[in-house]
């Protein structure tokens, strides 16, 4: 997955991946996004950005 994401076609997608955990820590006051929040936020996104 972080191949993926490292490629420039795929910036749009990791941006708004990242943007979508610091969303979940701050709405939720914590420190770390646990994996069945992050795989929600992975199933969430539109594969064709």
């Amino acid at each position: 997955m972080i191949d993926i994401l490292t490629s420039m076609k795929y910036k749009k997608q990791q941006f708004r991946i990242v943007c979508d955990m610091f969303d979940y820590l701050k709405r939720n006051n914590k420190n770390v996004v646990p994996a069945e929040v992050l795989s929600t936020i992975l199933r969430n996104i539109p594969r064709s950005i």
